[in-house]
């Protein structure tokens, strides 16, 4: 069943293929959409016979990916101006900003979906695993292809502040990976992490209303904000697992 519905997204890809232009924009639309449709039908069927240390790894490995294509753009963009002091600056934060998005998702959130997983079986085990990985992770990437997009504008004109387009752009990936973080959690878990909402929530919202700032200083707030909600969440994890034990 998969199978067969997927075949409209592989030939809305191939198409574009052919196509170019600004129609390509609508056929990747119209290829995700396809796919996620596809996904919600047949993915809840028994049969899939999902290994969840497997299924949870094969994830983990896509966001490790796409945050490695993050640091590849800012080295990019370092390469291709003059280096001084506040470049050096902003391919530090750029670095560490990828680190502490790395350190939210494998910090103790990974951790929480991947037991999440291991404790059904059957079609509640397809279904999380469709939910969880498979579809909430999508705007995970998302988010991460935004602070990527972002950080090539901050690295190319280290000393312009960014314009509202571009703050928000940094804004909504740090929102978009945090976020698909949460609502993962929430459906593995059934509950709410309403303090990684917060954060993300003010995180976001300060990098926006913070205009006419060096790109550094948005490029801090960001990586500031990132960084104290994986290290709150760690040192929650922490404890539960002496609590555990």
């Amino acid at each position: 069943m998969f199978a067969f519905m997927s075949v409209g997204g592989m030939a809305a890809v191939m198409a574009e293929a052919i196509v170019g232009g600004n129609t390509l924009y609508w056929l990747w639309g119209l290829a995700i959409l396809l796919d996620i449709i596809a996904a919600v039908v047949a993915g809840g069927r028994e049969g899939w016979n999902l290994h969840p240390d497997h299924f949870g790894e094969r994830h983990g490995l896509f966001v490790i990916i796409a945050l490695g294509e993050s640091l590849v753009v800012a080295g990019g963009g370092l390469a291709s101006v003059e280096i001084d002091l506040n470049v050096i600056a902003v391919g530090a934060l750029a670095i560490a900003t990828t680190c502490a998005l790395w350190w939210s998702y494998f910090g103790s959130a990974k951790l929480q979906l991947d037991r999440a997983l291991e404790r059904v079986s059957g079609a509640d085990l397809s279904n999380m695993g469709r939910d969880v990985y498979s579809l909430l992770h999508y705007p995970m990437i998302l988010g991460v292809i935004g602070v990527a997009v972002a950080i090539e504008e901050i690295v190319l004109h280290p000393t312009e502040p960014l314009d509202l387009a571009n703050r928000l752009t940094l804004a909504l990936g740090v929102a978009l990976f945090t976020g698909g973080m949460s609502m993962s959690l929430w459906r593995a878990t059934g509950s709410l992490p309403g303090m990684r909402l917060a954060l993300a929530g003010l995180t976001a919202m300060a990098v926006v209303v913070a205009g006419g700032i060096l790109p550094v200083l948005s490029l801090t707030i960001a990586f500031g904000g990132v960084a104290i909600l994986a290290a709150l969440e760690h040192r929650a994890h922490l404890g539960s697992a002496s609590l555990d034990l």
